[in-house]
This record gives C-alpha cells, structure tokens and sequence, in this order.
C-alpha cells in the first residue's frame, strides 16, 4: 500500500483514539522447513514475509517507517533517536550448496525412524514435522530398461535413487 495512503489512514484511526496492531512490521524470512505450502493443490510458499513492511527483511527504514512515525507524534511524544535508513549489508562470497542427495549421507541432518508398512506412512502417522523422509523399498522382480514408475499422493518433490545413485527429480506441485 503506498505510504501516503497507509498514513493517512492510520491518522483517520488515531484520531478516533483507536489502538492499532501493526502485523508485519518488520519483514523477515523463514528458514529450513518453516515456510510450508498453502491448500490444495499444494503450491510453495515463498519463504520471505516482507510484505510492504515499514522495516524491511534486511532491516531498512522505508519511506512507510518515517511516513508511520510522522503520524504518531501527533498523538504520542516520540523521542528523537538517531537512526541509519539501511543498514551495512555483507558481501560473503560464493556459497556452495550439497545437492540433496549428499545430504541423506550426512547422519547427523536426520533422525532415525525406521516402520515397516505396505504403503508409506504420512509425516503425521510418524511425529514427522517436517523435514525429509526417505521411503526405502527393494525391488526383487526383473524390468525392462527403461522401466515406468508411478508415484501418487506426494505433494512436494520426490528423488529416486536406484542403488543409491539419483536417477529423477521431480516437483510434485501440479497436483
């Protein structure tokens, strides 16, 4: 919302001697497994919050910080503090990302749960909360080359491995 009309508004309810929440006043990001998907047909969310914030995620004053603060001291001593617009941002150089297959290798990025089942079992029969699961099967009969495999009902992304080698990667989202 452009900031002159946000102001003005927030004027209009102080005016009235009304108390005012402010969600998202200082945006912000989610990291690992927090940021989910919405319903149906799970689509991903995106993990910054930012959204318009008077501060932003990097922790920048905006034009809507000062234009908030303005309208409060009409109604409220605000003291004068000295405060950077933006803030000093790192340079940390190339960061290199394991892909996720070196990262089932890695024991101490997991927990061990280990069920035996017909089919595989949902993050809420496990305790899961998030995070990855690895569905492990061994495959006795003999296929053509190349063989067809169908996999329903995941609503995120699946790896296949086949003797602990990547053969597909796929984004589940259309579902």
């Amino acid at each position: 919302m452009d900031s002159d009309v946000f102001a003005k508004a927030l004027d209009k309810v102080l005016a009235l001697g009304a108390n005012i929440n402010m969600y998202m006043a200082i945006g912000g990001t989610s990291f690992g497994f927090e940021a989910g998907a919405n319903d149906p047909p799970f689509r991903p969310s995106p993990t910054s919050y930012d959204y318009d914030a008077p501060i932003s995620e990097a922790g920048d004053l905006t034009e809507k910080y000062f234009a908030i603060k303005e309208v409060i001291k009409r109604y409220l001593p605000v003291p004068d503090i000295k405060v950077n617009n933006t803030t000093e941002k790192g340079h940390y150089g190339p960061i290199n990302l394991l892909p996720v297959s070196s990262l089932i290798h890695e024991p101490h990025l997991y927990t061990e749960f280990r069920a035996a089942n017909m089919y595989p079992l949902t993050f809420e029969e496990m305790g899961q909360a998030h995070g990855f699961v690895i569905y492990e099967t061994i495959v006795n009969e003999t296929f053509s080359d190349p063989a067809k495999l169908e996999v329903h009902g995941i609503h995120d992304r699946g790896y296949v491995f086949v003797d602990g080698e990547l053969q597909v990667k796929k984004c589940f989202w259309a579902f």
